[in-house]
C-alpha cells in the first residue's frame, strides 16, 4: 500500500472506531475543517451542513441516543477514487423515539487521506420520513434550552 493508501485505511478505521463507540469527539476529530454532510436521498429536503452545523448537531444528537449499537454489515474501500462505503443498522433509545436506523454511508476522503471531507447518509426514507421531524424538534428544543450540557450552544460552534 502507498502511504495515501494507507492513510485512508487508518482514517476509515478510525471513523467506524468514532462511530461505534458514539462518541462525538472522536468523530468530530476524523473530519476535516471543511467537511461537507449531505443527507440521502436529495427527496428528503435536508440541505447539505458544514462542519459548524455538524459541531453543534452531533452531540445534541449523541447524547439523546442511548444504548447506542452499530452494526457494520459491509464496507468497500476505494483508495484510488479517495473513497469508501459503509453499510449499517444501528439501534437506541431516544427521548424522540426509537432509533432503529438502516444507511449506507459514503465518504471522500482528504486529498492526505487523513481525515473525512465529506460524508453522503444514504438513509432508510421511510424511516427518516418519520423519526427526523421529531429529531428535529429535540434539536431545536435543546440549542434554544442550551441544554445539551457539552458547551455546544447555538452560535457557539
Amino acid at each position: 500500500m502507498t502511504a495515501p493508501d494507507f492513510l485512508q485505511t487508518i482514517t476509515l478505521q478510525t471513523f467506524i472506531e468514532a462511530w461505534k463507540t458514539w462518541d462525538y469527539k472522536r468523530y468530530l476529530a476524523i473530519l476535516s475543517d471543511n467537511v461537507t454532510q449531505v443527507m440521502l436521498p436529495s427527496s428528503m429536503g435536508v440541505p447539505a451542513r458544514g462542519r459548524a452545523e455538524v459541531e453543534h448537531i452531533l452531540p445534541i444528537l449523541m447524547t439523546a441516543v442511548t444504548n447506542y449499537k452499530l452494526t457494520i454489515h459491509h464496507v468497500l474501500h476505494d483508495a484510488e477514487k479517495n473513497q469508501a462505503a459503509i453499510y449499517s443498522t444501528a439501534k437506541g433509545d431516544a427521548p424522540f423515539g426509537e432509533w432503529d436506523v438502516e444507511s449506507v454511508i459514503f465518504l471522500t476522503f482528504s486529498a492526505a487521506g487523513d481525515r473525512v471531507a465529506k460524508i453522503e447518509e444514504m438513509m432508510d426514507s421511510a424511516k427518516m420520513q418519520e423519526l427526523m421531524p421529531r429529531v428535529g424538534r429535540y434539536i431545536q428544543e435543546q440549542s434554544l434550552a442550551g441544554a445539551n450540557g457539552h458547551g455546544v450552544g447555538v452560535g457557539t460552534e
